[in-house]
Formats: C-alpha cells, sequence, structure tokens
C-alpha cells in the first residue's frame, strides 16, 4: 500500500523533488498524487512535507522530520563484500564504493543527499547496511573514505 497525499498539500513540490521513485506528481501550487505502482513507502514524502499533508499506508499523518534527525546508512565494514549494490541501488549517488569491487567496502560519500529510502539496506544481500542516527556535524566523508583505505589496506596486508 503506498503513502498518499491529502486535502491539505499546498503543491509546494518539495516531496515530488525528495521522492527516489519520482512517484510523485503534481502542479506546483497544487495537490499532488503519489502513484501507487511507484510509492516504495519510504517515507521520505512525509518527513520533507511542512504541513503534514502525508498519510501512511495506515492513514496515518507521516511527521516532518528535519534533514538532520533522519536515518542514514551505516555501513559494516566487515560484513560488506564491496558488492556495489547498494551503491548502484541509490537514485541520490549518496553512496561510494572504495576499493575495488567485491575488495572494496561501501561508504556514505554524500549524506546530506541521502534521503532515506532505505534502498541500500533492502538490497544488501550480506546485511551489511543498516540504518541509524549519524552526527552530522561531525560526520566528514572524506575522513571516513580515508579510514576505509587504510582498513582495507591492513587487511588485505
Amino acid at each position: 500500500m503506498a503513502h498518499t497525499i491529502n486535502a491539505l498539500c499546498d503543491g509546494c513540490s518539495a516531496c515530488a523533488g525528495q521522492c527516489p521513485t519520482n512517484a510523485i506528481f503534481g502542479r506546483f501550487k497544487e495537490r499532488f498524487t503519489i502513484d501507487e505502482r511507484l510509492c516504495i513507502d519510504c517515507g521520505v514524502c512525509g518527513w520533507i512535507c511542512p504541513i503534514d499533508a502525508v498519510l501512511d499506508a495506515a492513514g496515518a499523518v507521516v511527521p516532518h522530520l528535519p534533514r538532520d534527525e533522519r536515518p542514514r546508512p551505516l555501513i559494516d565494514p566487515q560484513a560488506c563484500n564491496g558488492c556495489r549494490m547498494c551503491v548502484d541501488v541509490c537514485s541520490v549517488n549518496a553512496l561510494a564504493l572504495v576499493g575495488p569491487i567485491y575488495r572494496g567496502i561501501a561508504v556514505l560519500s554524500a549524506p546530506l543527499a541521502c534521503v532515506a529510502c532505505s534502498d541500500c539496506v533492502t538490497v544488501c544481500i550480506k546485511k551489511a547496511v543498516s540504518m541509524g542516527p549519524l552526527d552530522l556535524r561531525t560526520y566528514e566523508p572524506a575522513e571516513h573514505t580515508v579510514r576505509l583505505k587504510e582498513y582495507l589496506d591492513a587487511c588485505s596486508g
């Protein structure tokens, strides 16, 4: 069952711009709709909506959630096999692979781009990706990438 948009929608289009599957359609300043065939029930549209116009599959309002409070992908470097599936499924290019395919590790390279849709979690057959809190004030993707490269060097050497 898909999310829906109620009559409170003022057509600001914030939800449409963040939907990872482009399931939301409409005209600016008019009520938007969600294509249930494309909706993956990630809830991003509700978190973005400033006026609580998005309902989940059960009919409850999805509350607005500020960007810095949304869950982000957390990748377990010991479980990740570097297959790139999570990187490839990410529609907003928030993930990257450090190192060669099948010997590298996925990393959250663009945390602000991440819309927290959880597609990366769903596609990971190794269960190396989970969603959780990430302090965006202190997380530095470049620094994290350097640490992962050091980790990979230590594992292969």
